[in-house]
């Protein structure tokens, strides 16, 4: 008995870096019964940690599970060169605050927002647990990119030999699984990954919150103390 051909999309993601901002290019293809259409969509993913992590929740979010929440603060705060741009502004107003008080407002109100997000995307990071998905994201370093999407059958089997490479083939414990579990669809949507993207994405940015809020407790005390310095 021969196979059916079916229709199957396929998406790649690529990561390309300049400066402070990282784009993602995602490149789908859909074939159906020999017809491809090819369409191209840019994503721009910010550099910092919490816009690296939050790429990883939307392609979480983006299979049928439950949604997992957001860090705070990676579309602008978190840009280096903004943080850095508040850190200074609160150290200048700090200084000046030894001979205008009033001032103190601003290093203390900056240092609590930065520490605030640090503590906040902590929290988050903890209950959110893992972004990638037991069933539904594969691991497989041997990818052009960081991650590609598939669409892959239920209750056909897969012709698409890139699909069947990422998925380690049709008979592999992964799609296994993937069709013991969802047997009430026709199709379903999944993410194959490399070792590369764990450590871009998913990773806990400790040194870099550690840092954070080192950087801002120290401002907040300059301000605070000079202020206080002030009779």
């Amino acid at each position: 008995m021969s196979a059916v051909p079916f229709g199957y999309q396929r998406e790649n993601t690529i990561i390309a870096s300049t400066r402070d901002v990282a784009l993602a290019y995602n490149h789908t293809e859909t074939t159906n019964i020999g017809n491809i259409r090819a369409t191209g969509i840019t994503v721009t993913v910010p550099k910092n940690y919490a816009g690296r992590y939050n790429f990883a929740v939307d392609n979480y979010n983006s299979l049928p599970v439950a949604e997992k929440k957001k860090m705070r603060g990676g579309r602008f705060l978190l840009r280096r060169y903004i943080l850095i741009a508040f850190w200074l502004l609160s150290m200048i107003f700090g200084g000046i605050s030894a001979v205008l008080k009033p001032l103190v407002v601003v290093p203390i109100v900056v240092s609590l927002l930065y520490m605030a997000i640090s503590i906040y995307n902590i929290v988050i990071f903890k209950k959110n647990g893992s972004v990638l998905h037991p069933t539904l994201m594969l691991h497989n370093n041997d990818l052009r990119g960081n991650n590609e999407w598939y669409t892959v059958p239920i209750h056909t089997r897969i012709e698409d030999r890139a699909a069947l490479a990422a998925v380690g083939g049709d008979d592999s414990a992964a799609m296994s699984a993937i069709r013991e579990q969802y047997t009430n669809m026709k199709e379903i949507k999944i993410m194959v990954y490399t070792e590369r993207y764990i450590r871009l994405f998913t990773y806990f940015p400790t040194n870099t919150i550690i840092l954070h809020i080192f950087v801002f407790v120290v401002s907040f005390m300059f301000g605070v103390v000079l202020a206080a310095a002030v009779h």
